[in-house]
């Protein structure tokens, strides 16, 4: 992870996309490593994250249009 804030001049090391998980409108972090890309759920992941001391920001995408069932 710290190679890639290294390579790439970045703070941050890492990204993910929150997308929905249907069936109960909750949201997954849909992220990609070396074993492949996964949806976790976002509370779950936000824990793992924070309990090892990761710096977390967030941030809209701002003119993107969305289908209905990703609103």
């Amino acid at each position: 992870a710290n190679l890639v804030s290294l390579s790439t001049g970045s703070k941050y090391d890492h990204i993910g996309i929150v997308v929905p998980a249907p069936p109960h409108d909750k949201r997954n972090v849909l992220e990609a490593s070396r074993r492949g890309c996964f949806g976790i759920p976002i509370d779950e992941r936000l824990k793992s994250a924070l309990n090892a001391g990761a710096r977390v920001a967030v941030r809209r995408l701002v003119g993107v249009e969305r289908s209905e069932w990703c609103k």
